[in-house]
């Protein structure tokens, strides 16, 4: 699942050009997304958002379903972060 979501081609990867740079981000320990929400919104991307707490994934999973603006293309993962290459 892992692999799915940092895959080089995945369509998740929409993030804004800054002097010809896309601006990506993977994010460790995100909770239920608050510093994802603003840099989403500052025009990065998420390759990777891990996070370990059930409730906190459940929570940002719950965001993402509705479709919400800067949320419906965050790709999520309950994972611990040791697992991670």
């Amino acid at each position: 699942m892992l692999d799915d979501l940092i895959d080089g081609n995945a369509a998740h990867r929409r993030g804004t050009l800054w002097n010809g740079v896309n601006m990506r981000s993977a994010e460790l320990f995100a909770g239920c997304g608050g510093l994802a929400l603003g840099m989403s919104r500052a025009g990065f991307s998420h390759s990777l958002m891990a996070e370990y707490d059930f409730d906190a994934v459940a929570t940002a999973q719950f965001d993402k379903d509705r479709a919400l603006k800067h949320v419906k293309h965050w790709p999520v993962a309950q994972t611990d972060v040791r697992e991670i290459n």
